[in-house]
């Protein structure tokens, strides 16, 4: 189970949306077909719920460091 975050930035507010809207579609067609282990999506862009996502992340990166065993995870592809 794991979380992606995914986050578009730039100056042309249509193409940003126009991503957003493609990235929308795409995960709803791997819903409806079970493909991928996606099994939900959520689109935020007001600036509080963008800083609680990454005060999360934060958070969930600390506990990487507390892994049991030799190899520790690696918080980018973790």
């Amino acid at each position: 189970l794991g979380l992606n975050i995914v986050e578009f930035a730039g100056d042309d507010e249509t193409l940003i949306d126009e991503r957003v809207n493609a990235l929308c579609a795409r995960l709803d067609e791997l819903i409806a077909s079970q493909q991928a282990g996606v099994i939900g999506w959520q689109v935020c862009s007001e600036l509080a719920g963008v800083e609680r996502i990454y005060a999360m992340r934060k958070k969930a990166v600390g506990l990487l460091g507390n892994a049991k065993g030799a190899a520790k995870p690696i918080p980018f592809a973790e």
